[in-house]
C-alpha cells in the first residue's frame, strides 16, 4: 500500500475512535465509530498486518489503561477476524462493508451485552453504523490515493 494512503486511513481510525470515546450520539443513539471505521478500512488496506495496527490504534484510543478490558479485547479480536473475512467475501465490496458492519455490530454485542440485541436502540444503533460506513465507504472509494 502507498504510504499515503495508509496514513490517510490510520488518521481516519484515530479520528473515529476518539468521535467514539467522546460518546457522540444522535437522538439518545451512539453510533460505533471505530466499529465501523474499521471494517471500512479493512477494502483500503494491502494486507492484514496493516488492519491488526489499525485495529490496535482504535483498541488503544478507546482505552487507553494499564490493564486490559474484556470490551476491549472482543473489539481487538473481533476486529481482527473482520480484517480477514473482509478479504473473502464473494461482494461487491460496498455491500460486503455494509453487511459487516451489521454482522461486526451484532457479533460485539453478542459476546457483550445479549439482552442488547433485543432493543430499539439496538437497531436504530445498526441503521446510524450502517448510514455512516456506507458514506464513508463512498468516500473513500473516490478519493484518488
Amino acid at each position: 500500500m502507498k504510504l499515503s494512503r495508509f496514513l490517510i486511513i490510520s488518521c481516519l481510525v484515530a479520528v473515529f475512535s476518539f468521535f467514539q470515546a467522546l460518546d457522540i450520539s444522535f437522538i439518545g443513539v451512539k453510533p460505533n465509530f471505530a466499529l465501523i471505521i474499521i471494517v471500512v478500512a479493512s477494502f483500503f488496506i494491502a494486507d492484514i498486518w496493516e488492519g491488526v495496527f489499525l485495529v490496535a490504534i482504535a483498541s488503544l484510543i478507546l482505552k487507553f489503561s494499564p490493564h486490559l478490558e474484556k470490551e476491549i479485547l472482543i473489539f481487538f479480536a473481533t476486529g481482527v477476524l473482520i480484517m480477514v473475512v473482509g478479504k473473502y467475501l464473494p461482494w461487491h465490496s460496498i455491500v460486503s462493508s455494509l453487511f459487516l458492519i451489521a454482522f461486526y455490530t451484532l457479533v460485539f454485542y453478542l459476546f457483550l451485552f445479549p439482552r442488547f440485541i433485543f432493543s430499539v436502540v439496538f437497531l436504530e444503533e445498526i441503521i446510524y453504523n450502517l448510514f455512516i460506513g456506507g458514506l464513508t465507504f463512498v468516500i473513500l472509494s473516490r478519493l484518488k490515493f
